[in-house]
């Protein structure tokens, strides 16, 4: 999950040197050495923008990167992403939610090495902390 803080503390320029960053990221031999290095040989990314408590958008589909040509799309789908909100506060737990959300809705079940675990979210706002729990298992991430 990959997040652009588009708060309105955010200038464009600084919006676009997050986006240049993760690009750059994905071009970088390292990465891809290290996602080949996984039992999945693969990664799922999606990218969204987040500003207030409820304020984001997913920017970028989800997208497997297994190889060259993906994370170079990936990388050109970052960057060719436009920004989409403006302004809107800065909500940090806003955002660890909407991310919870956009997981949940891809998939109740994600691929981690072959190993079968229990992970925990909790959403970040409200004196009541509540709880989802994410199942992992032998699927593929997309």
């Amino acid at each position: 999950m990959l997040a652009v803080d588009a708060s309105g503390s955010v200038s464009d320029d600084r919006f676009e040197l997050q986006k240049q960053g993760y690009a750059a990221a994905f071009r970088n031999r390292q990465v891809l050495n290290s996602i080949r290095s996984l039992t999945t040989q693969s990664i799922a990314v999606t990218m969204m923008q987040w500003t207030g408590p409820e304020l984001h958008v997913q920017t970028v589909d989800w997208t497997l990167a297994k190889d060259e040509a993906s994370v170079n799309a990936l990388a050109d789908a970052i960057e060719a992403s436009k920004r989409q909100l403006f302004g809107g506060g800065n909500s940090i737990s806003g955002a660890i939610d909407y991310s919870r959300i956009l997981l949940a809705a891809k998939s109740q079940r994600l691929r981690l090495g072959g190993i079968s675990q229990k992970i925990e979210l909790g959403t970040t706002r409200g004196a009541a902390t509540k709880r989802f729990v994410i199942e992992k298992s032998c699927q593929p991430p997309l």
